[in-house]
């Protein structure tokens, strides 16, 4: 084992004291052949999650490390990885965990590290993660953009979207963070660094279920969106700017690939609002119809869904 520090694990936590527990467990609990850091951001917490994270400071001092924040950061626009958590991380490898989602498998880091260090040619490295309900905890379905060990290409980490990676599977060599993009000063989130990460030769993807991300909790950002449709439309108009000028960054090499994550996002946006037919009109259509036929059978189920359950709901029934 060396006496260097290998991986700095990256926590991002706001009022998550009914699931921080789950969230640090995985990280004490890693079995690896050298030494990590935790990191953890309470971006200022109301609920009891500051004095849980105290409990563990206490216990793991020696490689437990978390920032208490007076005053919301998020909410004053600061990049909590990149101004906060990144400049304290020493170790060669960043691994990404939000304090709401937990891993399952105590040699995770230690799979992704060896991936990494055999695989120079490629700077991020991801796996499959179990989707789980936030209410009761019943699985919904997995989050596997494969279905079996490979290299994941560039094109098809931007046309699938954000939501083809799970981010508590994310890992990638901390030079990565050292130079940045135009495209990520317009919005700056999970997708994008899924993208950044990938643009040297693709992300390594592990097919052994190593994490867990429970869905719509309490103040994450899909169910702010979900709820709130003017910070839809904003986030949305921001993602296309982001794709838009993803493509110039990058000399249009993955020009069609951008096309079909503009029409992923217009398809997911439209849904979220019950538009479900605004895909069909000219200026959008023009993406929708890049979209693979199993996508867009599966937008015209979800469509079919709403409507029948307004119908229901009109008539009473629900």
């Amino acid at each position: 084992m060396t006496n260097e520090i290998l991986v700095s694990i990256l926590c991002m936590t706001y009022n998550h004291e009914n699931y921080i527990k789950d969230t640090l467990e995985g990280f004490i609990n890693q079995k690896t052949d050298f030494k990590y850091e935790i990191i953890v951001n309470d971006d200022a917490s109301s609920d009891k999650t500051p004095q849980i994270l105290k409990n563990y400071e206490n216990k793991y001092s020696h490689f437990f490390f978390p920032i208490y924040q007076v005053e919301n950061q998020y909410s004053k626009g600061v990049d909590i990885v990149v101004d906060i958590l990144l400049p304290k991380a020493r170790g060669k490898y960043i691994a990404f965990c939000e304090g709401d989602d937990y891993w399952i498998d105590e040699y995770k880091l230690q799979k992704q590290v060896n991936a990494l260090e055999t695989n120079l040619e490629v700077d991020g490295c991801v796996h499959r993660v179990k989707v789980v309900s936030e209410k009761n905890g019943t699985d919904i379905r997995f989050c596997a953009p494969e279905n079996m060990d490979t290299i994941i290409p560039t094109s098809k980490v931007i046309s699938e979207g954000g939501g083809y990676i799970g981010t508590c599977s994310i890992m990638y060599r901390k030079e990565v963070a050292s130079y940045r993009f135009a495209f990520e000063d317009v919005i700056n989130f999970d997708y994008t660094y899924q993208i950044k990460m990938s643009l040297k030769g693709g992300v390594i993807y592990l097919n052994d279920c190593m994490g867990v991300y429970r869905i719509n909790t309490i103040g994450s950002w899909s169910s702010i969106i979900t709820k709130d449709s003017e910070k839809a439309k904003i986030h949305l108009n921001k993602v296309l700017n982001m794709l838009i000028q993803l493509d110039q960054d990058t000399g249009n090499k993955y020009d069609f690939a951008i096309k079909c994550a503009i029409g992923r996002a217009y398809m997911e946006y439209f849904l979220r609002e019950g538009r479900v037919l605004a895909v069909l009109k000219k200026e959008y259509y023009q993406y929708f119809k890049l979209l693979n036929l199993r996508v867009r059978i599966g937008y015209y189920k979800s469509a079919t869904i709403i409507k029948i359950k307004r119908i229901l709901g009109r008539l009473g029934f629900i």
